[in-house]
């Protein structure tokens, strides 16, 4: 197994640990008008993650963006916002820089840099469920460690 393969396993252990723990410690905490939820939380690990772009995107009109607009809270206590400038269709993760998005099919987006790709599933009664693949950067630990550049996968909570 490649160190990219054991980083993104690693990064999803944790997110599913970040969720187990959510869970039981706030099981009846109200949510935010503006954040969608969804009672089912799953993380799929798959050995050969990527990000890629189709040869053809999507045709979204701008009031079907509308209804993907907003914050969504993930299960890595990270959250997603989802919003547009002009006809520009962009996402921005807790703690990183904006990334401009096309739709790839009815509930899916990319990144045009392939930093990050969300899968997002609207319910009727205005929650979500889906999941979010992006990338985090290479860092460099205070004992002088290298962590590669790696995936990570997050959940809607």
């Amino acid at each position: 197994m490649s160190k990219s393969n054991i980083a993104a396993f690693v990064a999803a252990f944790i997110a599913a640990l970040s969720l187990i723990s959510t869970a039981y410690a706030n099981p009846g905490s109200p949510t935010a008008a503006a954040q969608k939820t969804s009672d089912v939380d799953t993380v799929t690990i798959s050995p050969n993650l990527q990000i890629t772009l189709p040869e053809k995107t999507f045709r979204m009109w701008p009031e079907q963006f509308y209804e993907f607009k907003g914050g969504y809270q993930l299960s890595n206590g990270m959250t997603l916002v989802l919003f547009n400038i002009g006809h520009g269709m962009y996402a921005k993760m807790s703690g990183q820089e904006s990334h401009r998005i096309v739709p790839t099919a009815t509930n899916t987006f990319v990144a045009v840099d392939r930093q990050l790709k969300m899968t997002i599933d609207l319910k009727e009664n205005g929650e979500a469920s889906g999941e979010v693949l992006f990338v985090v950067p290479a860092l460099v630990q205070a004992n002088g460690n290298v962590i590669g550049e790696h995936f990570v996968a997050s959940t809607f909570r």
